[in-house]
């Protein structure tokens, strides 16, 4: 029966609670539907012992992450109100944001925030940032004026100096070869390629080009990738994954609008510390406001890709167990290779995402849901005879469930 409760689990006060229908999503070749992401995302990073493990030592603690419901960033990018999942959230309290982005094609991909709390601390943190290098202009301070010790070089028709060298006349203009074109000369008309041979002496036209063979010019310099946008330390920084397809710039905006506005509503008080007053009544006076807070940067991360349509879900709760799990050693090499495909990264890096391991993951949860699933029917074996159906209608960001007796 689709709608019978198969799990109900719980960890730092937020409940998650699976129905057959979201185990048969695991399945092979079927969609994982949203239950299953919100409740992986919540075990990964809220459990004592994923997966019957501990956590590594260097993965964050749980109260370190705000991890938001699978069903609000389609609100975000549709432009629909949202805050009745937002209303109990703070998402500048901790050091990193999971963002779980739905298409609305049936794809999914992943957004990572990190320090999303200098957002806030933008403005106190100006003179800081005055104070660095800058990385946006590529400018620097012009060195002082020092006369050069080097001799002027002059040619013969310049005023001699005491220590000028005279230096050889400019070559002669290049001879064209073709004859100029008369006044009344039709565009149609051509006329035969002369050598130089046939016009100068011989000691005075070039030599013939060299028998074919092994060139010994020197190569050519390859044209230099486009410059990397300028990365700003002071400014959170939005970490992208798609396990299919480029991630789309707009996911990022909308994401970043959702920041400000949360920092615009929720702390006044914080964005004056930084000097930013406004008036919340005055349209103007927010949207002016807005656009003195920081800018986001924005990394595409290369990944490990899916080789199934359908796969996706899988994916992104592979990336969020691999990231976490050291944090600042991936964002490290993150920074490192950020505008370079995957397959072209050094295999160091590409092993760093253990891709076998992602594309065994769909088993690997089956397997372990189910096994949690038996514990939890032998512990309570009452809520287990009860089916459920989702309810969508709530205020907190987790999706509760609603009881209803089985017909008999």
């Amino acid at each position: 029966m689709l709608s019978q409760r198969v799990l109900r689990w719980s960890s730092h006060g937020k409940t998650c609670q699976l129905l057959q229908g979201d185990l048969d999503s695991l399945a092979a070749g079927v969609q994982v539907n949203d239950a299953i992401i919100d409740f992986g995302l919540r075990y990964l990073l809220t459990a004592p012992t994923p997966f019957g493990k501990p956590p590594p030592s260097t993965q964050p603690d749980a109260d370190q992450i705000t991890i938001l419901d699978t069903n609000l960033f389609p609100l975000l990018a549709a432009g629909k109100p949202y805050d009745k999942w937002t209303k109990n959230l703070s998402i500048f309290d901790k050091g990193f944001l999971v963002v779980p982005v739905h298409s609305g094609q049936g794809h999914w991909s992943l957004i990572i925030v990190a320090e999303p709390v200098l957002l806030i601390q933008g403005q106190q943190n100006n003179a800081l940032r005055k104070s660095l290098p800058s990385t946006s202009s590529g400018t620097s301070k012009a060195a002082p004026n020092v006369p050069s010790k080097r001799p002027t070089i002059q040619h013969k028709h310049a005023h001699p100096s005491k220590t000028s060298i005279v230096a050889p006349p400019p070559p002669p203009a290049r001879f064209r070869p073709y004859p100029p074109r008369t006044k009344g000369h039709p565009p149609s008309r051509s006329y035969p390629l002369l050598r130089l041979q046939d016009i100068l002496p011989i000691d005075e036209y070039d030599p013939p080009d060299p028998p074919a063979g092994p060139s010994t010019l020197p190569a050519q310099p390859s044209i230099p990738p486009s410059p990397l946008p300028p990365f700003d330390t002071l400014a959170p920084t939005i970490y992208m994954f798609d396990s299919k397809y480029a991630p789309r710039h707009s996911d990022a905006k909308h994401l970043e609008a959702f920041m400000q506005t949360e920092a615009l509503t929720k702390h006044r008080q914080g964005l004056a510390a930084g000097g930013l007053l406004y008036n919340r009544s005055d349209p103007q006076s927010m949207e002016a406001c807005r656009h003195k807070l920081p800018r986001c940067n924005v990394v595409t991360v290369p990944v490990p890709q899916q080789g199934q349509n359908y796969d996706c879900a899988l994916y992104l709760l592979h990336y969020v167990r691999q990231f976490f799990s050291h944090p600042s050693a991936y964002i490290s090499h993150i920074l490192n290779h950020r505008g370079k495909p995957y397959d072209e990264l050094p295999r160091v890096y590409q092993q760093m995402w253990a891709p076998e391991k992602a594309r065994n993951a769909r088993k690997e949860w089956r397997t372990h849901i189910k096994e949690l699933s038996d514990k939890w029917i032998i512990q309570d074996p009452l809520s287990s005879m009860h089916s459920c159906e989702h309810n969508d209608d709530h205020d907190d960001e987790i999706t509760f469930l609603v009881q209803r007796k089985i017909p008999n």
